[in-house]
């Protein structure tokens, strides 16, 4: 009862922050946080010069790992950050590398990022995503984004639906913290993240009998899709969500365990098969 309840409670928290910070003018701050600035500016830093054929985005919860593994791709050097509110970025070898933020507030911005034509005239390449997720912890908050943020996501279905020439997004799960006590490898994480999947969705379909009462509260907008039959990450197509793919990893980027092959799937989409920490998902 306690887990569903606070499934719930991230869901609505979910929903309401991704409406109200939808509105054009929106200049409210998160107070507490570095670089604390209105959440319009989460993308500011993506106005590079650089050419660039494809884009990789990494994204998930706050404190998973995602800006020391940026920095590991990018500089090579493992630097212990904070929370920021605006997305890193930078070119290297062709591929747009985005760290994106993972405070709550700011994920009504993360689907733009994933879809097709979104890098603009700079780029015509392939969309890939990382997202990063702390194997150590519950998986509440990593479900709710893959399942708000990304997958029910109307812009993010419905372009993809759409999408010509054969061209589809890869979504590599990455259970970072593999080494550390209590950690996860990525067939439990699989499990429990299509049990937090699930939830979600129950949460969803119940919440449409009380449609009418929502429909009257300024400023609340539900622009999420719903998902058919049970969550199926080998074959999402199954639950209504085209051109879309997930792959599961364990990382330990601290000991560069599973290093190289973060990188290749960083640089051409490669998925390496031989290795056991990885898990293709089927066509």
């Amino acid at each position: 009862m306690k887990i569903l309840v606070a499934s719930l409670a991230l869901y609505i928290l979910y929903i309401t922050t991704s409406s109200l910070f939808s509105f054009e003018g929106k200049r409210k701050a998160v107070k507490g946080l570095v670089d604390d600035e209105p959440e319009g500016h989460v993308l500011s830093n993506l106005s590079n010069d650089k050419l660039y054929q494809d884009s990789v985005i990494l994204f998930g919860p706050c404190q998973s790992g995602k800006s020391v593994l940026f920095n590991t791709l990018v500089h090579g050097e493992k630097v212990e950050t904070v929370t920021s509110l605006k997305a890193n970025v930078e070119v290297m070898d062709g591929v747009r590398i985005v760290d994106y933020p993972g405070h709550i507030t700011l994920s009504a911005k993360l689907p733009s990022l994933m879809i097709p034509d979104a890098n603009g005239k700079k780029s015509s390449g392939a969309i890939r995503a990382l997202l990063v997720i702390d194997s150590t912890k519950p998986l509440s908050e990593a479900g709710g984004i893959l399942y708000n943020s990304i997958l029910t996501n109307s812009l993010f279905a419905n372009e993809w639906k759409n999408a010509k020439d054969g061209s589809f997004v890869h979504i590599m799960v990455v259970c970072n913290k593999s080494d550390a006590t209590g950690s996860k490898n990525w067939r439990r994480v699989k499990i429990q993240l299509r049990s937090e999947l699930e939830k979600l969705k129950k949460i969803s379909c119940d919440s449409k009998d009380k449609k009418n009462d929502l429909e009257g509260d300024e400023g609340i907008e539900d622009n999420r899709i719903d998902l058919s039959g049970k969550i199926d990450f080998d074959d999402l197509s199954k639950n209504g969500i085209q051109n879309v793919k997930l792959s599961f990893m364990s990382l330990s980027c601290l000991n560069e365990k599973g290093m190289d092959e973060i990188r290749a799937f960083v640089k051409n989409g490669e998925v390496i098969t031989d290795n056991s920490s990885i898990l293709k998902s089927r066509k």
